[in-house]
């Protein structure tokens, strides 16, 4: 079954510019909606399933930057570009510090667009695999656990804290299927470096 496209909403309140972003984006296999006005935009954004907002920060109608907060405080998953004029792209530094993912300056050519979309939605994409990645690294070491309660095993506990502190190389000892691996993997979850990968 192929994945759904991807859906674009351009809210510009220039129509040369809303045309230009549905020729270049339809042509790139995306579904384009557009709207001239500000107001209009963020309903649509906050009611829509939309992937991508394409969003100018100078329009009649509203401030982009409301506009932003109103779709990121609604959608904060949804991906917004900034479209912009040269004069405001201070603005849109800013506009990124606020959940913008990146800015497109006015006038753009079609794989400036095309680029900055691409890499947007990839950059999602490895997003949501590296949460999924995490979800299952946290279901499967909650699966190998430690067991038991005698003080043999609470020593081990404790050595594990002790050395999961530090910084120092732990060469682990033990016979075959006593569980090296769950003491490793449990020194590594309780350490600074627990988000990084096991190796």
């Amino acid at each position: 079954m192929d994945p759904s496209p991807i859906k674009v909403l351009v809210i510009d309140d220039e129509r040369s510019v809303c045309l230009t972003c549905r020729r270049i984006l339809e042509t790139e296999g995306y579904l384009v909606d557009t709207t001239l006005s500000g107001v209009e935009g963020v309903h649509l954004a906050q009611e829509g399933d939309y992937d991508v907002v394409l969003l100018d920060l100078k329009m009649k109608d509203m401030n982009g930057m409301e506009a932003l907060e109103a779709i990121k405080q609604d959608r904060p998953d949804v991906i917004v570009i900034i479209i912009t004029g040269y004069a405001t792209i201070q603005t849109s530094i800013e506009a990124i510090k606020k959940g913008a993912f990146h800015y497109v300056p006015k006038p753009f050519t079609p794989q400036e667009l095309s680029m900055v979309v691409h890499k947007a939605i990839d950059d999602r994409e490895m997003r949501a695999e590296n949460r999924n990645l995490k979800e299952e690294i946290s279901r499967l070491s909650t699966k190998f656990q430690l067991l038991g309660d005698t003080k043999v095993m609470q020593d081990v506990r404790a050595s594990i804290r002790r050395i999961a502190a530090s910084d120092f190389t732990v060469t682990i000892y033990g016979e075959s299927g006593t569980g090296k691996e769950l003491v490793a993997r449990s020194i590594h979850e309780h350490s600074a470096r627990a988000q990084k990968p096991f190796v």
